[in-house]
């Protein structure tokens, strides 16, 4: 009787184990689903979503990583266009040689898709600021809306909110852009 008694004990406990292991396995599934909507929802506000990131990978084929605080304070993150890719870069590297060299301003272009990507490969000169071809998907869409009202973002780790600064507007220069991303 005493080692039944003892059996159904051991048993008992292994069952009240399993269901606890179970119930935390379940718990979290729920709690992955929720967060897995919340994003969904958040993707169908595209207007919220926030550029978290400038990693990606190249079009050279290179990863790109965030850089830290001591390597650049700021970073200018933009889109550029296929359609329009050789007056994109101009403007660009016109902007890279007027950042002053201790100014912590860093450039990061991404492309807008393969003819992006497959015209600044084939660039005689190599573009002296890194261009993403393949990013994180809410940074990229968050700069896609940005760059549909003209924009393209000013981020600083040291910062609560990033900034936009306008681009590809007929009034918008170079030297413009690099004195709102001085400010």
């Amino acid at each position: 009787m005493k080692k039944k008694f003892v059996a159904d004990l051991f048993l008992g406990i292994i069952l009240v184990a399993l269901l606890g292991f179970y119930s935390i396995r379940l718990a979290w599934s729920i709690h992955s689903i929720r967060q897995w909507s919340q994003a969904a929802r958040s993707a169908d506000r595209s207007s919220d979503l926030v550029f978290q990131s400038e990693a990606g990978i190249s079009v050279w084929g290179d990863p790109v990583y965030p850089v830290s605080a001591k390597q650049a304070q700021r970073t200018i993150v933009f889109l550029l266009h296929g359609d329009k890719i050789g007056s994109d870069l101009a403007f660009w590297h016109r902007v890279k040689l007027l950042v002053p060299s201790d100014a912590g301003l860093r450039l990061v272009g991404y492309c807008d898709g393969i003819v992006c990507a497959d015209a600044v490969r084939h660039e005689a000169n190599r573009s002296d600021f890194p261009v993403i071809a393949y990013g994180e998907v809410i940074s990229s869409q968050a700069l896609i809306n940005a760059d549909a009202k003209g924009n393209s973002i000013l981020r600083s780790e040291q910062w609560l909110h990033s900034k936009n600064i306008k681009w590809h507007t007929p009034m918008s220069t170079p030297s413009i852009v690099v004195q709102e991303a001085l400010k």
